[in-house]
């Protein structure tokens, strides 16, 4: 009677043990294929270089153009600084990255200072800039643009040009910088909080909110102003709203560039709402 019973016992060890062999073949492929895929994914090439320049935080999309207004600066030249950051690891040596003008309506030696073939990455270092000094004179009441491209060399090949943010392509080998001495749209002024742009609503926002225009073509004041343009928004909806609840179509801001459903109106928006001029208003 003993011996089937311990017969089958070794039976069922026997193929209680199969299984297990077959689990530690598996487990051992997925860690060969996981140590792979982990020597993939950090392997690190030639490195490359890129012009670096963000949003502000909360919006956190890369930014191609960079814009500048004489209109505000009592200079007749300025020097624009392009940030651009190396990919990969830091090194004990300087390197140089290449740049060229790869267009625009700008013209060198009247414009803008001729750019140099070459600029430098310092040693221990991941940023550096490429300089640009753009004059005032000469553009009367017109915007001129330089286009700019970083070019491969032994340093940096260049094969990673794309980014995509928010389903929008953004090539980061490629900048642009539109110079003028008009009022152009500054970077901070977000539709979305201020609604539509123009010299009137731009001149108005300053004076009512205290805010230096310069300001918002300053680069390092980028954070600053689009913060202050969300609340600008609110603001300004409220003091427009004063003239609308009052009835006072008279004294009522006008804005000739405005869309033509204001009928010559200036409105506002932000987040929770816009101005809205009455239908019986005149034109």
């Amino acid at each position: 009677i003993e011996i089937p019973v311990i017969t089958s016992m070794k039976c069922r060890t026997h193929y209680e043990r199969k299984p297990m062999k077959y689990i530690l073949i598996i487990l051992a492929t997925l860690c060969v294929w996981s140590c792979q895929e982990d020597q993939l994914e950090f392997y690190h090439g030639v490195d490359n270089i890129y012009f670096y320049r963000r949003n502000v935080p909360s919006a956190q999309v890369w930014l191609d153009t960079t814009v500048f207004s004489f209109a505000f600066a009592d200079t007749p030249d300025t020097l624009i600084q392009l940030s651009v950051r190396g990919q990969g690891e830091m090194t004990a040596y300087d390197r140089t990255f290449r740049v060229a003008v790869e267009g625009g309506t700008a013209q060198a030696g009247v414009n803008f200072e001729p750019l140099q073939n070459e600029y430098v990455l310092k040693a221990n270092n991941l940023y550096s800039s490429v300089p640009i000094r753009i004059y005032k004179e000469g553009l009367k009441d017109k915007s001129v643009s330089v286009v700019i491209r970083l070019l491969p060399n032994e340093n940096f090949v260049q094969n990673m040009p794309f980014t995509v943010e928010r389903y929008d392509t953004i090539d980061i080998t490629r900048h642009v910088l539109v110079f003028t001495n008009q009022i152009k749209q500054p970077i901070p002024w977000n539709e979305a909080f201020l609604g539509y742009f123009s010299e009137a609503k731009f001149r108005l926002v300053n004076e009512e909110l205290g805010i230096p225009a310069a300001s918002w073509y300053d680069d390092s004041h980028l954070v600053e102003m689009s913060a202050k343009a969300r609340g600008a928004g609110v603001l300004m909806v409220n003091y427009i709203d004063e003239y609308i609840k009052a009835g006072d179509y008279a004294n009522m801001p006008k804005d000739p560039d405005a869309p033509a459903e204001n009928r010559g109106y200036m409105t506002f928006k932000h987040a929770s709402g816009s101005n809205k001029i009455p239908a019986e208003w005149p034109d």
